[in-house]
């Protein structure tokens, strides 16, 4: 399986320790935002501007409390400004969720670009209940806290998060990991351009794989490592 993620026209690969991005997870309880049936949220996001270097997602982590067993959390990553999320991204997998709080982490296979911003979103799928808890404490870390956005407008409660990442490597064409550009990442790429792989072969992030993205990959391969 290719380890490569790309976007918006970049390759990267994960070196191999992860790093706090940015977290809150260790601050003190004080309150919640409460999703599903009979309350007023739609969505709840907090902001995040990214480092200088580009970061592979490791994990979405939450402080939630499932309510009941029908409680389904949707965590996604989405682009925005510094007024809130614009359109979505990624859909994060979602771990097992078992009642009572808990950190739940979320995965996908996603790449931050640096000095970017982007937002953790988070809504209810289905009619199950669930809090996701706060602090009153800013997130912080390498990356930038941004802020919080409560269907839109601006928020006060510092729901409790840590995004974790792995700093990029300087060699985007090696798609099998093993140190140079060759004819297996070549045709790795042809296999994934041709399945339309948009992981893989969507260098430009327009949501589709053209001859833009093929021309990009080879100009990538003859950079070599």
């Amino acid at each position: 399986m290719l380890s490569k993620i790309l976007c918006a026209g970049a390759f990267v690969v994960s070196s191999a320790s992860a790093d706090v991005l940015i977290s809150n997870l260790d601050e003190v309880d004080v309150s919640s935002t409460v999703f599903g049936d009979g309350t007023s949220t739609q969505f709840k996001a907090a902001g995040v501007l990214m480092p200088a270097d580009d970061y592979t997602l490791d994990g979405a982590t939450l402080l939630i409390d499932i309510q009941d067993a029908d409680a389904n959390p949707r965590v996604s990553i989405w682009t925005g400004d510094n007024n809130g999320p614009i359109s979505e991204l990624l859909e994060l997998d979602d771990p097992a969720l078992p009642l009572g709080i808990s950190e739940l982490t979320f995965t996908g296979e996603f790449t931050f670009l640096g000095d970017t911003i982007y937002w953790v979103y988070v809504e209810a799928e289905g009619l199950g209940n669930f809090r996701w808890i706060s602090t009153n404490v800013d997130p912080s870390g390498i990356a930038t806290h941004v802020g919080y956005n409560f269907n839109g407008n601006p928020s006060s409660f510092r729901n409790k998060y840590e995004l974790s990442g792995t700093l990029s490597s300087d060699c985007p064409a090696d798609l099998d990991d093993d140190g140079d550009t060759d004819a297996d990442d070549f045709f790795a790429y042809l296999d994934a351009f041709a399945s339309g792989d948009q992981a893989t072969c969507n260098l430009d992030g327009d949501n589709d794989c053209d001859a833009d993205d093929f021309f990009g990959y080879l100009d990538l391969f003859a950079q070599g490592c």
